[in-house]
C-alpha cells in the first residue's frame, strides 16, 4: 500500500474531485436526536423524529454518494451516536470506501465506542467544547451532569 502524506492525499483528492465534478466532501446529518439541549442549537426538538431516514434509506444514499465520487463523509446530527444503527451506517460507509469523520458531543463515547471508532479508522473525530468549567459547560448544554460524560468521552479518545 502506498503511503501518502496528509497534504499529498488531500491534493490528490482535490484533483480527483475537480476531474469528476463531484463534491469532495458531504456532511450527513444522521439524526435530529441529541442527548443535550444546547442553547445555541438550531434543532428545536432534540428528539429522534419519526420522519427520519431508515437504515435502508441511509444505505441507499451512501451508495449514491459513492457512485457520485464523494470521498469524505462527515457524520453529524443532533448527536450521531444516539442512533441505534449508527455503527451499521459507519461500517457500510467504510466498506464503500469513504474517508470518515464524526462530529460529536463526546458524551456517548465509552471505551468500547472509542475502540469501535478506531477499528473503522475514522480520519477525524471532531468534538464540541462548550466551556472549560463544569458550570459553563452545563449552562450551554442545558443538561446538569453532562460535563462528566463529556470529559470521560474525551479521555476514551
Amino acid at each position: 500500500m502506498k503511503h501518502l502524506s496528509s497534504n499529498q492525499f488531500f491534493a490528490d483528492l482535490s484533483t480527483k474531485t475537480r476531474e469528476l465534478r463531484s463534491p469532495e466532501s458531504v456532511t450527513f446529518e444522521l439524526t435530529y436526536g441529541c442527548n443535550l439541549r444546547c442553547v445555541h442549537c438550531y434543532n428545536p426538538t432534540h428528539r429522534v423524529l419519526p420522519q427520519e431516514l431508515t437504515t435502508e434509506e441511509v444505505f441507499s444514499i451512501l451508495a449514491q454518494l459513492a457512485d457520485l465520487g464523494v470521498v469524505e463523509l462527515h457524520f453529524s446530527g443532533g448527536e450521531p451516536l444516539v442512533r441505534p444503527d449508527a455503527f451499521d451506517i459507519f461500517r457500510r460507509a467504510k466498506r464503500l470506501g469513504f474517508v470518515l469523520h464524526l462530529l460529536s458531543n463526546a458524551t456517548r463515547i465509552t471505551s468500547p465506542v472509542a475502540d469501535a471508532l478506531q477499528q473503522l479508522e475514522f480520519y477525524g473525530i471532531h468534538v464540541s467544547l462548550y466551556g472549560t468549567t463544569k458550570a459553563t459547560y452545563e449552562r450551554v448544554t442545558g443538561i446538569p451532569g453532562s460535563y462528566e460524560p463529556f470529559i470521560q468521552g474525551l479521555q476514551c479518545l
